[in-house]
């Protein structure tokens, strides 16, 4: 997909606007009511919200999380990287040669995605650039045949998926293949987007974090702490962002270089 492509759609999406009335009181686009997208489960309908009254609630609703580590993001996470948004998103989620990527952490991506999406966090994207299209080498990876790729996170104030662009730009794939959906899953809530998964589990989930019942790890080394049953740790690559998540309750540890938990928070 090229970006002439995504303008064309655009372009397309506008004039349909000043065409006759639409089926449904919520379109995407005044002659767009739904899109139809696959997915590892199936065929599955992309619409809005038909209740002109629904309101975004619980999480989904706040204005102001702390910065750092939730700060504004900018429009162009790094040179050469297209920023996009809903209805660019759409035609990438048809098109069979482009992946959508949702790199949040897997707690998140639970919670509910974008119909479509795949599932790769942000601190494992270099482990798979090879279901993007590329291919190890002796200097690491060749990205010569990498697929077109729109990564998005939470929001606008979410740098999961920066960080994972620029991660991929160091290694090699090219800044021209590479989508930034910035406003995320915020963006796409508040349009009233059809999202998969546990599109209601984001307020419950945040009643779950509570950091302080971890204070005690704090200062430890994280290879020696046993988490209580039903959580899980990951290990991170060597340079990738020292971050853990644990899962169901959205609680984050962050580590020095050698493993030594620093803080704990919800995020």
């Amino acid at each position: 997909m090229t970006k002439f492509h995504m303008a064309a759609l655009g372009a397309a999406l506008i004039l349909g606007c000043s065409s006759a009335g639409a089926e449904t009181p919520v379109n995407i686009a005044r002659d767009l009511p739904s899109v139809t997208v696959e997915t590892e489960h199936g065929p599955a309908e992309i619409s809005r919200i038909q209740d002109p009254e629904h309101r975004l609630t619980g999480d989904w609703a706040r204005t102001s999380r702390p910065c750092p580590d939730f700060c504004i993001q900018p429009m162009q996470p790094a040179p050469g990287v297209t920023t996009i948004g809903e209805l660019e998103l759409l035609e990438m989620l048809q098109d069979p040669e482009a992946l959508v990527i949702d790199s949040r952490t897997s707690d998140w991506f639970r919670q509910g995605t974008i119909p479509g999406a795949v599932s790769i966090p942000y601190t494992y994207i270099i482990d798979e650039l090879g279901r993007l299209g590329c291919e190890v080498d002796f200097d690491g990876w060749d990205c010569a045949e990498a697929k077109p790729v729109a990564l998005f996170c939470n929001g606008l104030w979410c740098g999961q998926s920066p960080t994972a662009i620029r991660n991929m730009l160091e290694a090699g794939y090219p800044a021209e293949r590479i989508y930034y959906y910035r406003g995320g899953m915020q963006s796409w809530r508040l349009l009233g987007l059809t999202v998969s998964g546990g599109e209601d589990m984001a307020e419950e989930a945040e009643g779950l974090c509570n950091p302080s019942d971890y204070a005690a790890l704090v200062g430890q080394n994280i290879a020696a702490v046993t988490l209580p049953a039903g959580e899980e740790i990951r290990v991170l690559r060597e340079g990738q962002p020292a971050t853990m998540d644990f899962n169901p309750a959205r609680l984050n540890i962050e580590t020095d270089e050698g493993g030594v938990v620093l803080r704990v928070f919800c995020g």
